[in-house]
């Protein structure tokens, strides 16, 4: 174990994991309100912040256990991805300028790559993680970083249906259909299909 992980153990065992986060991510600076954090996946219920949850590291809940059992040690970085959700909803608001939206995006895009360059195991939540920056990039209209992060999430999982049926909507903005019908003939020979891919090929 490097020396920085076993000073980031010592912290986390004594809670203060935070001065650590924050060399990475500013989640100290961030107001989340209450109607944003009714709209979070379950899991932000269980993460080191004030901001979600109080788990300590020495002391977990029992949800934080069921949790760390699916994802790992991953879990305890949760609170990266879940503040990312949040800049994600607000870029999706309506009437907002467009550097703000850009600026959350941004944000949302940054709060993955953390959770993503610090993952370790076999971490289920990578496919949606990939997926979603993906979706942000393709927002940006960086489209070829997007088509990237999409097809991470389908090495990961080839039957991640998301990320097909958004790495097509990509081609459909770029105006290729022929890679578009491309990605939607790889999802169906990887054995998955949607509405939403079914809605695409109907595309000309």
């Amino acid at each position: 174990m490097s020396f920085f992980s076993m000073f980031r153990h010592v912290l986390r065992a004594v809670g203060v994991a935070a001065a650590l986060a924050a060399t990475a991510s500013s989640w100290g600076q961030i107001s989340i309100s209450d109607s944003e954090k009714a709209l979070l996946p379950d899991y932000c219920k269980f993460a080191q912040t004030g901001d979600f949850g109080n788990e300590l590291y020495h002391a977990p809940s029992d949800g934080m256990k069921k949790l760390i059992a699916r994802n790992g040690e991953n879990q305890w970085n949760m609170h990266h991805y879940c503040k990312g959700l949040v800049y994600f909803a607000r870029s999706r608001k309506g009437g907002i300028p467009a550097a703000e939206k850009k600026k959350q995006l941004e944000q949302f895009v940054l709060e993955c790559d953390y959770m993503i360059n610090n993952a370790t195991g076999t971490f289920p939540l990578l496919p949606e993680i990939w997926t979603n920056r993906g979706v942000a990039q393709a927002t940006l209209s960086l489209y070829s970083n997007a088509i990237t992060s999409f097809d991470r999430a389908i090495a990961i999982s080839p039957t991640f249906v998301r990320a097909y049926a958004q790495k097509a909507e990509v081609f459909v903005k770029k105006g290729d259909m022929a890679q578009m019908r491309a990605v939607i003939a790889a999802a169906r020979t990887a054995g998955v299909s949607s509405p939403h891919l079914d809605e695409l090929a109907k595309l000309k």
